[in-house]
């Protein structure tokens, strides 16, 4: 009966997981990252640290998987329709007031090449030259 039940439990976790693609495999690396720091045996608050940094960029992570995504299966025109669709387009327009002069494929063109940066609390940013 134990075996049974366990199995079905298996099942149902399996049916879940395959639900959410994105969510297992942020947890996946959620789960190696742990490991990776354990092995080195980081001290705790920098385990800590990393752990909270890797929760509050979650979303800078599933835009770049998506960016990926997208970048690897979708052609450049059905691209820019999506960035027009999704409310970049609206957002960046609102939020940097120089491109409200450019034409749309350089401004569509322009957003393809953003690259999401999530950086943490008291980081300090150094800017390559």
């Amino acid at each position: 009966v134990a075996y049974v039940w366990a199995f079905i439990v298996a099942k149902i976790v399996t049916i879940l997981d395959a639900l959410d693609p994105q969510e297992t495999q942020f947890r996946q690396r959620a789960d190696d990252l742990q490991n990776m720091m354990t092995k080195r045996s980081l001290p705790w608050e920098l385990q800590r640290r990393v752990r909270s940094y890797l929760h509050a960029s979650k979303s800078t992570w599933q835009q770049m998987q998506q960016g990926e995504l997208l970048n690897a299966a979708i052609s450049q025109g059905l691209q820019r329709e999506i960035a027009q669709g999704t409310g970049v387009y609206d957002d960046f327009l609102h939020g940097v007031y120089w491109a409200r002069d450019l034409q749309l494929d350089a401004f569509l063109d322009l957003t393809r090449s953003l690259v999401p940066q999530s950086y943490g609390p008291n980081e300090v940013i150094r800017v390559s030259q």
